[in-house]
């Protein structure tokens, strides 16, 4: 191959007039030497700068892979609407009626274009019930529904179809261990498998951390998922099952999670409860942007009329959950008065 040899300082600028010439041979990697890079060539032309030099050997480049989407765009077909992610080696789809495929073909996709990919589920229907659980159909795959799934360094045990697990929460969770602070007592209600816990109970020392679940399965897959992660522990993570507006004899805590957007009114009062004099509770909700300022005022009504006082908050977008709504989280200081 052949290939242009110039000085390191003229370097961007030979790669601006090779590309304008159509001369740069992108598939290969150029190479780097102490005061020279040698840029791989298709051809020779009239250039200003530098040395045509033969019988070099480049690295080739890796051709990208094509995503679903640019498939789905390749076949004519509008993918509005169209969504996948993963947990562990499985891919959950998100596909509106609009996409003119069998399911096969869409899990056939998604499986050609996401490596590691072992299972496809698509989902069918809305969560429904307490512990909000989804009907799924196979698209693509084999095997059991059960995967680990990896987040900040931890491994994840589960069963999606069982329990509710969200991985695009997983930078939410890395944010509420860096507020917390290292000693805290740290309450996590409706904690599920325990991500919540285990990523705080990494990244903070001494901390006790207590994660209360109702959902059975999502209770024993929580204490397994402490077994497997407990050496990447700094801090003590236990969890509870049950209601938690039934659990008593636990103390109060510096700060408590409530990563549950509905029906979570009804739960502040039990916030207040489990906390100390001062306490910051991280709270969620789904709202468009014109809501928050009013849910903002009617927590702090809520607040004092359940006996504290609001000395702070703030709020912050999480993710974004449909056209225009998003997953709002409350950040507030709270302190409790005393009877």
């Amino acid at each position: 191959m052949i290939g242009l040899k110039v000085n390191r300082k003229e370097a961007e600028r030979a790669k601006e007039v090779l590309r304008s010439k159509g001369l740069l041979m992108e598939s290969y990697f150029p190479i780097h030497e102490e005061k020279y890079v040698i840029f791989p060539l298709n051809g020779i032309g009239d250039l200003p700068l530098g040395e045509i030099v033969k019988g070099i050997q480049f690295q080739k480049r890796k051709e990208k892979k094509k995503s679903v989407y640019d498939l789905l765009k390749e076949m004519g077909i509008d993918h509005r609407g169209f969504t996948y992610y993963l947990v562990g080696d499985i891919a959950i789809a998100k596909v509106p009626e609009s996409i003119p495929l069998e399911l096969k073909e869409i899990g056939r996709l998604i499986a050609e274009c996401q490596s590691g990919v072992r299972l496809v589920l698509v989902e069918r229907g809305k969560r429904v019930g307490e512990f909000r659980r989804r009907e799924y159909e196979i698209a693509f795959g084999y095997g059991m529904t059960e995967t680990i799934h990896r987040e900040h360094g931890l491994r994840l045990k589960l069963d999606p179809t069982e329990v509710f697990f969200d991985p695009k929460l997983s930078r939410e969770r890395r944010k509420i261990a860096e507020l917390s602070s290292d000693g805290e007592r740290i309450l996590v209600m409706f904690s599920g498998i325990g991500p919540y816990p285990l990523v705080i109970g990494k990244f903070r020392k001494g901390c006790e951390i207590l994660g209360i679940e109702a959902n059975e399965i999502a209770y024993r897959y929580s204490l397994e998922n402490l077994e497997i992660n407990k050496k990447l522990l700094k801090s003590k993570v236990k969890f509870v099952l049950g209601d938690v507006r039934e659990v008593h004899g636990i103390g109060e805590f510096d700060r408590i999670v409530m990563p549950r957007p509905r029906g979570k009114e009804d739960f502040l009062e039990v916030a207040l409860r489990f906390s100390s004099e001062k306490c910051t509770i991280h709270f969620y909700d789904f709202l468009k942007e014109g809501e928050i300022g009013h849910r903002r005022r009617e927590l702090i009504r809520l607040i004092s009329k359940l006996g504290g006082e609001t000395l702070s908050i703030e709020h912050r977008r999480v993710g974004s959950i449909g056209r225009r709504k998003y997953r709002i989280c409350f950040d507030f200081l709270i302190k409790k008065r005393r009877k």
